[in-house]
């Protein structure tokens, strides 16, 4: 695997899913490591899709329920079935060809009470447990572009902690289209931060681009 991906100073916790060096991974039997170990799944779930999608596919079944849902900025926003999560990473697959999670070590934020309330769209009570998670994404297209993304999870599990109800994922995909004006100026809009000491949530401007990127839309200033 290239620099591109294993930048950083960490280890693989599972194919392709880094760990900074340092990360307290609790024991799978604890509370705490079962949310972790969620975030890692949830994570392998995308980036081993592009070599085995229907591995990929039987773990999303294994920590997902038929009616699982995932929310994340885009033109549709939510999707509220397992099988409608299948096909994002179905479209995940068929388009990157490399790519690799990055989970610093400062990222955690564990919510260790039980909660009864509404999750989701269905409008029904349930008991379940919340944790959050910074991540970074690193991929490859398949027209060869790269991307560096920051992200940040906030997962609703139920009591049993081996099912998600919910993820929200809260990544700007602005991000991506800024670096990949890489293409057309030759230089990105937004550089290929790799800070794995605080993961921001947008990357620096490219030196000399600063003009470019008032106001922020779905391209820069820089590109007609």
């Amino acid at each position: 695997m290239s620099e591109f991906y294993i930048k950083g100073k960490g280890y693989e916790i599972l194919p392709n899913v880094f760990v900074e060096n340092c990360t307290k991974i609790y024991p799978k039997n604890t509370l705490r490591g079962k949310m972790q170990w969620i975030a890692f799944y949830w994570a392998s779930i995308y980036v081993n899709s592009i070599a085995n999608y229907d591995k990929s596919i039987e773990l999303l079944k294994k920590i997902s329920c038929s009616n699982s849902e995932l929310y994340y900025p885009a033109s549709f926003g939510l999707i509220n079935t397992q099988k409608g999560i299948e096909l994002d990473v179905k479209g995940f697959a068929e388009t990157i060809s490399k790519s690799s999670v990055w989970f610093p070590r400062n990222g955690w934020a564990f919510d260790n009470e039980l909660k009864c309330g509404v999750i989701g769209s269905n409008n029904k009570k349930c008991k379940y447990y919340n944790f959050s998670v910074e991540v970074q994404f690193r991929q490859t297209n398949k027209q060869g572009i790269d991307a560096v993304t920051n992200d940040n999870w906030s997962i609703f599990l139920n009591k049993n902690l081996d099912k998600f109800y919910q993820i929200k994922e809260w990544l700007d995909g602005r991000v991506r289209r800024l670096q990949a004006e890489i293409t057309i100026t030759g230089v990105p809009t937004l550089i290929y931060d790799y800070n794995n000491i605080n993961v921001i949530p947008c990357p620096p401007v490219t030196p000399g681009k600063e003009d470019c990127i008032n106001p922020v839309t779905v391209k820069s200033g820089c590109v007609s």
